[in-house]
């Protein structure tokens, strides 16, 4: 985080945070180079912004800016609601899919696995009892 600090730019910050980026206090005009990404919170209260340009595209808690921007933007709760439900969605999508994937892994190995076992038992010679060998052995005596 880089609150208090007196920054002007936000340029060179990552572009992805695992949790909260507080850039509040300081003397941001705008958000560009702000993480498009941020995990928990996203906080740039009192600053000097009269643009949100580079705001956070996923926010996965509040979005929290002064009340002026807020107004400016017609945003107030929207914007965090929108945020946290584009998030949520997103989360449930990437969930089915890893779900696919697996489902999809799991039938391949259990497919692997048949084949295996059928080639297994094809490759084995079948294995006749010693009753059975000499039941063969008679037949093949009284055939003759």
């Amino acid at each position: 985080s880089c609150e208090y600090n007196q920054l002007t730019s936000l340029q060179g910050a990552p572009q992805s945070v695992g949790r909260d980026f507080m850039c509040e206090y300081n003397q941001l005009t705008n958000l560009q180079g702000a993480p498009q990404s941020v995990g928990g919170n996203f906080n740039c209260q009192h600053n000097q912004l009269t643009s949100l340009r580079g705001a956070p595209e996923e926010v996965g808690s509040g979005f929290y800016c002064d009340d002026e921007i807020k107004t400016k933007y017609h945003i107030g709760e929207y914007y965090s609601t929108v945020l946290q439900a584009a998030q949520k969605e997103a989360s449930a999508q990437k969930i089915e899919a890893m779900r696919e994937k697996l489902t999809e892994r799991k039938e391949q190995t259990v497919e692997k696995s048949q084949q295996s076992a059928n080639n297994t038992l094809s490759q084995k010679p079948q294995k006749t009892s010693f009753a059975q060998q000499l039941i063969n052995r008679l037949k093949g005596r009284f055939h003759s």
